[in-house]
């Protein structure tokens, strides 16, 4: 049951194991928040040992995707639920079923040369400008 003493003992282990893969501080409490959230959509007598995948997708769909929060919160979400089933009750959900979002990785910005030579000339330092100018030459060949 979701009980409050349960979800202590949950949050718990979900803390020794993340320990145990030497994740940060960081990562835990951010699990622990999604947790939280994912506690509190279900009352107090619903059996979250039972719920499948077809169970949680309304709670994402209510929690992330209607109000349109950033991907990165979904990911978090998902991956401490699915931590939470392989953890605590030793239960695997289908990747395909409960899916995590993509998130698309930008390229970094090109500067145009003629703002990089207005760098360049502002620079009052020639080491600075000598630095500036060896990046700019060598980042095409990395």
């Amino acid at each position: 049951m979701n009980t409050d003493e349960n979800q202590k003992l949950w949050i718990n282990k979900i803390h020794e194991n993340l320990t145990l893969r030497w994740c940060s501080e960081n990562t835990f409490i951010n699990y622990k928040c999604a947790l939280n959230n994912f506690f509190t959509y279900y009352d107090s007598n619903t059996d979250i040992t039972l719920l499948s995948e077809q169970d949680i997708i309304p709670y994402l769909n209510d929690c992330f995707i209607k109000p349109n929060k950033s991907k990165y919160t979904y990911n978090v979400a998902v991956a401490s639920i699915k931590l939470l089933y392989i953890v605590c009750f030793n239960k695997r959900f289908d990747k395909l079923l409960l899916p995590t979002s993509k998130v698309i990785k930008r390229l970094p910005t090109i500067l145009p040369t003629e703002q990089f030579v207005k760098i360049v000339n502002y620079k009052k330092h020639l080491k600075h400008k000598y630095w500036l100018l060896l990046v700019f030459f060598l980042w095409p060949s990395c």
